[in-house]
């Protein structure tokens, strides 16, 4: 989902893809940001891309990826920023 959002796709296409609701992708987009103690889904796209969970150009994969790269902590995703 991570490389979905990263590429700049809706949610609502995302939901289609995945064949869930809408508002399972706002949870986990949701639950995604508090782990990564983010507020936008750009800075999630960007602690990501540092820490090569996600593709930085489009890959092959057709646009949504259907495994779990990481799940980052915020100690993690804190420790990940202040190597900037």
């Amino acid at each position: 989902m991570l490389d979905a959002l990263a590429e700049g796709q809706y949610s609502k296409v995302i939901a289609y893809t995945l064949g869930i609701s809408v508002r399972t992708i706002e949870v986990h987009r949701a639950r995604m940001l508090n782990r990564l103690g983010v507020r936008t889904t750009a800075e999630a796209v960007r602690l990501a891309t540092l820490a090569r969970l996600v593709e930085q150009a489009a890959g092959d994969h057709g646009g949504i990826v259907h495994e779990v790269h990481a799940c980052e902590t915020k100690p993690a995703a804190t420790a990940l920023a202040s190597d900037l």
